[in-house]
């Protein structure tokens, strides 16, 4: 297996089939469970890494939070 976060999402699926031979159904059940959660937040970290914002957005939204209270420690 190669290194990485893509090859190893490549391989984990075959992974759980040759481990659910070997271990109790529950506990594989249990590890593909929090592989979907995991998926999950790479997905919607995805997301948000595709809406980048350029550093002028970035600092005129922090200019904008400055009149807030709590932004003004």
């Amino acid at each position: 297996m190669g290194s990485g976060y893509l090859p190893f999402t490549k391989e984990i699926v075959p992974a759980f089939a040759r481990i659910s031979e070997r271990l109790p159904a529950i506990l594989v059940d249990s590890l593909r469970e929090q592989w979907a959660r995991v998926q999950a937040i790479s997905e919607e970290i995805g997301v948000w890494s595709g809406a980048s914002r350029t550093s002028s957005d970035l600092a005129s939204n922090a200019e904008a939070l400055r009149g807030f209270p709590a932004w003004d420690c």
